[in-house]
């Protein structure tokens, strides 16, 4: 397993202001080369664009730690046995983490 390489969290998230762009990881100079980590869009602002691209910002800006905690877990239940439904699980944990790191 390869360590993960991406920018350290936490990630901040910002609105531009203009109502179609929310910055994730903004300013942030230990990302790369000193740009945010992504932007979400809603250029076609409406009530329900904006809920949704806010909702992605935050999932976005808990990647960091979601990772963190995923690769916790799977350190803690990854036992011959747990039941089915635990190793089911700890299978998806293990390609979501593969995927995070960019070897899915």
């Amino acid at each position: 397993m390869s360590e993960a390489k991406f920018t350290k969290g936490p990630w901040n998230q910002e609105s531009t202001g203009d109502g179609k762009r929310i910055c994730i990881g903004l300013g942030m100079f230990d990302g790369p080369n000193g740009y945010d980590v992504a932007e979400v869009y809603s250029d076609d602002v409406t009530e329900e664009t904006c809920v949704e691209a806010q909702a992605n910002a935050h999932l976005i800006a808990a990647a960091p730690e979601l990772y963190e905690a995923l690769d916790g877990l799977i350190g803690v239940t990854d036992r011959p046995s747990a039941p089915d439904y635990v190793r089911d699980a700890i299978r998806a944990a293990h390609a979501a983490l593969a995927k995070a790191r960019g070897e899915a």
